[in-house]
């Protein structure tokens, strides 16, 4: 989604949030809480996957977001984007 974001709108940086906020929708594999981050430049694309530890719809959200917008945060400051936080899997994928 963020590869797709950055070519569509011919953009330097996309940034994509995928996820199961609750309260429904969640399985034995990707349960509530499970969100994925991507952050693509012309150059790399960064990609995490969260297990966020709630149930409630709203903070699953604003830790999703908050967590995204560190990712650029980090980019633009020439930082790796993706940042441990304890309960985050990181994976990076490159072109």
């Amino acid at each position: 989604m963020a590869r797709g974001v950055r070519a569509q709108l011919d953009t330097d940086l996309g940034l994509a949030v995928s996820g199961i906020a609750g309260p429904d929708g969640g399985s034995a594999d990707t349960p509530v809480g499970s969100v994925a981050l991507a952050l693509a430049t012309r150059e790399h694309t960064w990609s995490q996957m969260l297990t966020i530890p709630f149930q409630n719809r709203t903070p699953i959200r604003q830790v999703s977001s908050a967590l995204a917008l560190d990712m650029l945060r980090r980019a633009l400051l020439d930082q790796p984007p993706l940042a441990q936080y304890g309960f985050i899997k990181t994976r990076l994928v490159t072109d």
